[in-house]
Order: structure tokens, then C-alpha cells, then sequence
């Protein structure tokens, strides 16, 4: 994903676009299984620049599909890899490996049309935005302490390379560090990290976070959560491992047919 990614729907002052406050590591998940069979997309253009072909194994048919309860925000294919320039992400020898991705968001019923979304608009507002389709996101309100539990904003990612080894150093840039005091101890399949984090100041107000990233074969995945201020892994386990079961299943099997 892009450094950043408006997907707010809002124009900013003067009629521009304004800029969302997604993290670029911010994809992420919802609650369902997609109920379409395993598949593989065509490869990007990264796939000519080492003058080479490779089936693109990270497909939307391996993904969340829609989910009940929650708007889709975006779905789309991810032709060029992300990075933070100034996190040293993407770098050339990992870009040269790309072949593809896929990314999609949701967003809550309550915060895309519900009891929140009036707050939601009060704070576009006040920041000098045109009121748009989506809500302003990151969701920044009192929901965050009165559904301390709820899950808010959802994001699934796969992002496929040549080799196990160029995703792995992508993903190993991508987190920074490899061990950090917010890493979630909780039960994962290898090479699979859980951490947590706040978007901006532990007030109550502002969204907590869990992100998952791993690699499953040649793929690395990201996916996050946002929610309320006591957003806990029982709150989205049962997601997770539906999704990973999913992802496993279909990424696995399109490896065996490379």
C-alpha cells in the first residue's frame, strides 16, 4: 500500500483530496470467508523487469470477501510494492522480486452509516472537510471507550514475490524491528507476528490496533484490525485463523501448481 491512502471519501480545503490517516502498513481483515473457490491473477509489470514470468499467487479469490456488518472500502490489486522511502521499504532488490498484491478494506455499519457516523462528520468538519460517502479514518471518538471491545476498521493484504527469501527480507524491513514491548504473545503459525499500537494518544478518543504480518510461502501478509481501547486478541481470533486457514489453503495450493 502507498504511504498513505485516503479512503475517506471527504475533499480536503479547497476542493482537494484530502490526505487519510492510514498507516501504509494498515491492511487488514473482517469476519467471513470468501465463499469463492481458490485462483491465480495475471503478474504486474514487475514481472518484466527480471525478464522473467511467475504466476501472481496472491488473488482476491484468497481473500475476505463481503462481510456482514461491514462496508467495503476498497478492493483492489496492488501493482506496485509498498514502502516508506524514508523506512528504507521496498528496496530495489525486493522491488525487482514483486510479481503482485492484493488489498482490501471494511469499515463498521456503525461508523459508515450508524450511531457514530454524525460524530464522525461533526470532526470531518471541523477540520475543513467536504463531507463525503465514507467516514474520516482513522475513526477518532467516544466509541472507542463506550465499545471498547468492537472492531472498527479491517484490512487484508497479500503481496506476492519470487522467492521465499525476497519476501522475507520485505517483511523483516516492512516491521522494523523484529521484536518490540507491544508483541502480542499469542499462538500464531511460524514467522507470524501479532503487535498492538494506538493512533495517536492513549485518551480514549483515538483507535487501538492489532497487526498481524507473516509470510505464507512466497506471499507476505498484513493484516489489521482497529477498534475500541480494549481491542484484545479474543476479539479477533476467530477471524484471524478463519482468514489464515483461507489464505494457507489457497496460497499453498497455488504454489503447488507454479
Amino acid at each position: 500500500m502507498p504511504a498513505s491512502l485516503d479512503r475517506t471519501g471527504h475533499a480536503g480545503p479547497g476542493g482537494r483530496q484530502g490526505v487519510g490517516r492510514l498507516a501504509w502498513l494498515m491492511p487488514a481483515l473482517v469476519a467471513v470467508l470468501a465463499a469463492a473457490g481458490c485462483g491465480t491473477a495475471a503478474s504486474g509489470a514487475t514481472q518484466a523487469t527480471a525478464g522473467l514470468t511467475a504466476k501472481c499467487q496472491a488473488a482476491q479469490s484468497s481473500m475476505l470477501a463481503t462481510v456482514p456488518g461491514f462496508v467495503t472500502l476498497f478492493r483492489q490489486a496492488v501493482p506496485a510494492l509498498p514502502g516508506d522511502p524514508g523506512a528504507h521499504l521496498s528496496r530495489p532488490q525486493e522491488s525487482t522480486q514483486y510479481v503482485c498484491g492484493e488489498s482490501n478494506g471494511f469499515v463498521a455499519d456503525d461508523m459508515m452509516h450508524g450511531k457514530y457516523r454524525a460524530q464522525d462528520n461533526a470532526l470531518a468538519r471541523s477540520l475543513g472537510y467536504t463531507l463525503g460517502r465514507l467516514p474520516l479514518l482513522p475513526y477518532i471518538g467516544p466509541a472507542v471507550t463506550t465499545d471498547p471491545h468492537g472492531v472498527f476498521e479491517a484490512y487484508e493484504s497479500a503481496y506476492g514475490f519470487r522467492s521465499v527469501t525476497a519476501a522475507g527480507k520485505w517483511l523483516t524491513s516492512a516491521r522494523r524491528t523484529p521484536v518490540r514491548p507491544d508483541d502480542l504473545t499469542v499462538p500464531l503459525p511460524p514467522s507470524f507476528i501479532a503487535r498492538t499500537d494506538v493512533f495517536g494518544p492513549n485518551d480514549g478518543r483515538h483507535e487501538h490496533r492489532i497487526g498481524i504480518s507473516g509470510l505464507i510461502g512466497t506471499t507476505a501478509v498484513v493484516v489489521s484490525f482497529n477498534g475500541g481501547r480494549g481491542l484484545s486478541w479474543r476479539d479477533i481470533q476467530a477471524i484471524w485463523q478463519s482468514a489464515y486457514s483461507r489464505l494457507r489453503h489457497c496460497l499453498g495450493s497455488a504454489a503447488k501448481t507454479a
